[in-house]
């Protein structure tokens, strides 16, 4: 038994601004057909484009593409409650795949595998080298999100989050803000969305600070449409985009770090960002 839902990745550009230093990194990737085209610094490259029910290529703003591919899961039970999972990977390594318990793989093409209820063991492999979580409890009926994701201190991270599917109020989208960033452990990031009608902050916000508040696994209602989002740390936004955020639907805004460079008010992220659909 599988259960799939369509999920979306959006990738704009994202400018990073220092005292003294400007820096760009722009990374644009386009669905054309059987192929998607990211071009960056000039030099353009042709990947294949995740299968559905993935519409558009996903990335970076370093450039890199996401993985992607069809997704294999449990054949659930009469007896045995199912849970759904969906893997989203913010990488750009070769060789990339989620493995439960040894037996179901979840690829990132953004659908729900049905795997049964209960502890669930969560591999990752990254290139060579094949990463064991801790085991993940998965209730009964239960919608999540398996992330993993580049760390400028590590090869990856990964983090597992709860998906409310309940269906938003006639007339709004939801959205909620998630910090894949290790600095933010001690400089918090505040979140910054505004439309025509909107205008909210979500400050102190610490890396995964998901797994300790739960509260941050689920939406805020916003108006659909288009918003912009910005990341700010230590008074400064550095990174700012627009995203359509369409009625209906209920998204997750991940801010993670390329880099660290030096300034003034001391070691500022690179930044990029991820928008991940979830029904």
């Amino acid at each position: 038994m599988k259960k799939n839902k369509q999920v979306k990745f959006y990738f704009n550009s994202g400018k990073v601004l220092l005292v003294c230093i400007s820096l760009a990194v722009i990374s644009c990737t386009k669905y054309a057909g059987k192929t998607s085209t990211t071009t960056t610094s000039g030099t353009t490259t042709t990947a294949p484009t995740p299968l559905p029910p993935l519409a558009t290529g996903g990335g970076t703003s370093s450039g890199g593409t996401s993985s992607g591919g069809t997704t294999s899961g449990g054949t659930g039970s009469a007896n045995i409650p199912l849970a759904y999972v969906q893997g989203f990977s913010f990488t750009d390594f070769s060789g990339y795949y989620i493995n439960i318990n040894d037996s179901n793989n979840l690829l990132s093409n953004g659908s729900y595998t049905a795997l049964y209820a209960g502890s669930n063991l969560f591999k990752y492999k990254v290139s060579t080298s094949t990463y064991t979580t801790a085991s993940y409890y998965l209730r009964p009926y239960a919608y999540y999100s398996y992330i993993v994701f580049k760390s400028p201190v590590s090869a990856a991270g990964e983090t597992l989050l709860y998906n409310d599917l309940t269906t938003p109020v006639a007339g709004t989208a939801q959205v909620r803000f998630i910090s894949l960033d290790p600095l933010t452990t001690s400089v918090p990031i505040t979140f910054k969305l505004t439309n025509y009608l909107d205008n909210f902050s979500v400050p102190n916000r610490t890396y995964l600070d998901n797994r300790t508040d739960t509260s941050q696994n689920y939406f805020r209602s916003i108006t659909p449409g288009f918003s912009t989002v910005s990341f700010i740390y230590r008074d400064s936004a550095l990174l700012s985009f627009s995203q359509n955020f369409e009625a209906g639907r209920k998204y997750t805004v991940f801010a993670g770090a390329l880099s660290y460079l030096a300034s003034s008010k001391g070691t500022m992220p690179v930044n990029y960002y991820q928008v991940a659909r979830h029904n």
